[in-house]
């Protein structure tokens, strides 16, 4: 059952993708730091994007946070919307899901760790370096259970 919705998925963002005729790849890594999260210092992201037009884009992220106590890791899943500012920049309002993870070691040695959703709300910038390097720094604000908490990102990716 799964195995056909997956292929129906495929099959229309395929048709839509041709019907468009425009899509593009990009990967890359950068850093990432949270702002409101006390000892949390920096962390490294890496990141993969899907233009599927050259106004709508579609990203997912794994980011790494390195603190001193706390193992912290977060998945997103983002959408976007371009506003073309010059050939070489666009910036973009963007909102997603998040799943975060934190694990660490409390006292006595037991091994504490939680998982929560959330929803990411950001704003962020596409700037050509050149034609096939893109810098993206991003900020956002991660709603999570508990709270939230802000992160800054500054991405390099390859477009393929």
């Amino acid at each position: 059952m799964i195995n056909s919705y997956l292929k129906t998925g495929v099959f229309f963002l395929l048709f839509f993708v041709s019907i468009v005729g425009y899509s593009q790849f990009r990967a890359g890594a950068g850093i990432t730091m949270p702002v409101s999260q006390g000892d949390a210092f920096a962390g490294f992201q890496l990141k993969g994007t899907y233009a599927i037009t050259e106004a709508i884009e579609v990203s997912g992220a794994f980011s790494h946070i390195f603190n001193s106590f706390i193992n912290w890791n977060a998945i997103d899943i983002d959408g976007a919307y371009v506003f073309p500012v010059s050939e070489q920049v666009g910036i973009f309002p963007e909102a997603g899901l998040l799943v975060n993870m934190v694990s660490y070691t409390g006292w006595g040695g037991s091994r504490i760790s939680d998982t929560n959703a959330g929803i990411n709300l950001g704003v962020g910038s596409n700037i050509s370096i050149t034609e096939k390097f893109i810098l993206v720094p991003d900020i956002r604000y991660s709603f999570v259970e508990g709270g939230g908490y802000m992160r800054i990102n500054l991405i390099f990716q390859y477009v393929f």
